[in-house]
């Protein structure tokens, strides 16, 4: 038997591998150009700590737009209460390794009761700065201030560039990472369905399902990226396509169970249409990913119903032929629950697509 799954996995590698590495890329270019024009502008501008300033623009340099506006509030927000802590603790009670373990603790509780978790690191290390390194003869205020001043401008250079050059949006993003895991769901799928006709390889399933959820983990936090960014009217439909791509999975991942294969089977005497129907979901499942990465309505899924149509017929005549007192009640509830997960699938790939659809429209 020629194995399906073989065809889609080049196309696989191609589509995830490019998409990649030019953003990998741009990205690069970017943090080096924000790194440049910061250190230029700091000196030009004689700023105390332009030291401070690159190493700010590098660290909130990020791959899109909403995580550059959080790297950035995070270490705008821990640099303002680390060096506010740092100047209360030197004016009132002066730099020795105690009050240093104190106003680290106390400088992350801050933090905690503010929220932002993110900021721990950056207002620890700003704390020890303004307490340990500034000059004796600096105010503790002065220094914490000039530290503030030289993140603040590197967030600035960092974001101008982010927005300037190679503008990203996490919502594009988005579109890729759900059209990736279309891609492998589609690898996957065809390997659940032969594997119930024959033995699979269970690291390559294993592997597979890893790389979904990497790729649906990283749809997540774009989402709380996109809502970082300036607002977009079709977000309440991208979010129900979203939606739509995570719940595919639970009805995938259900196809692993009962994989035991039984010569004799229902399963082998409807591997015809079994693997019809698995080679129209597998192309459905590469069309709908095409369709979200390339932000297009998706084609009609006539041929999908057809095929699951003609499975389902197939079974009814076996049973009608008493070929089920031959197999046994317990191997046609086995199949039973099998055909009642494929037909679920098909109802999600229509589901997923009227959501493209709704999204492509509004």
């Amino acid at each position: 038997m020629i194995r399906l799954s073989n065809f889609l996995q080049k196309e696989l590698v191609v589509s995830q591998r490019t998409p990649e590495s030019a953003a990998t890329l741009k990205l690069a270019i970017k943090t080096g150009l924000a790194a440049l024009l910061t250190d230029v502008l700091g000196r030009w501008l004689n700023l105390p700590g332009s030291d401070w300033a690159v190493v700010t623009s590098m660290i909130v340099m990020q791959a899109n737009l909403g995580s550059s506006f959080n790297a950035s509030f995070h270490r705008l927000v821990g640099t303002a209460v680390g060096a506010l802590t740092g100047a209360l603790f030197v004016t009132f009670g002066g730099t020795n390794p105690v009050l240093m373990g104190i106003g680290t603790t106390i400088t992350i509780l801050l933090c905690a009761l503010l929220q932002v978790y993110e900021s721990f690191r950056i207002a620890t290390v700003t704390l020890v700065i303004v307490m340990l390194v500034r000059s004796a003869d600096v105010s503790p205020w002065h220094f914490g201030l000039e530290r503030f001043v030289d993140v603040g401008f590197g967030i600035l250079v960092a974001l101008a560039v982010t927005i300037g050059l190679w503008p990203p949006r996490a919502r594009q993003d988005l579109r890729q990472a759900l059209a990736d895991t279309l891609s492998i769901d589609a690898r996957l799928y065809t390997h659940l369905v032969e594997s119930h006709l024959h033995e699979e390889p269970a690291i390559t399933i294993a592997e597979m399902r890893g790389a979904i959820k990497q790729k649906l983990t990283a749809a997540q936090a774009l989402m709380e990226d996109i809502g970082r960014e300036p607002t977009d009217r079709r977000d309440p439909a991208l979010a129900t396509l979203v939606a739509a791509v995570d719940h595919l999975q639970v009805r995938l991942f259900a196809l692993e169970e009962n994989q035991t294969v039984i010569e004799h089977s229902f399963y082998c005497r409807l591997e015809a249409e079994l693997l019809s129907l698995c080679q129209v979901t597998g192309q459905t499942l590469q069309n709908l990913a095409e369709a979200v990465r390339q932000e297009r309505p998706p084609a009609p899924l006539p041929e999908l119903q057809q095929a699951l149509l003609t499975l389902e017929q197939r079974y009814g005549e076996l049973r009608y032929a008493s070929i089920l007192r031959e197999l046994g009640a317990e191997e046609a509830l086995r199949f039973v629950g099998f055909l009642s997960e494929l037909k679920s699938m098909v109802l999600e790939l229509n589901q997923l697509a009227d959501a493209l659809t709704d999204w492509i429209q509004d």
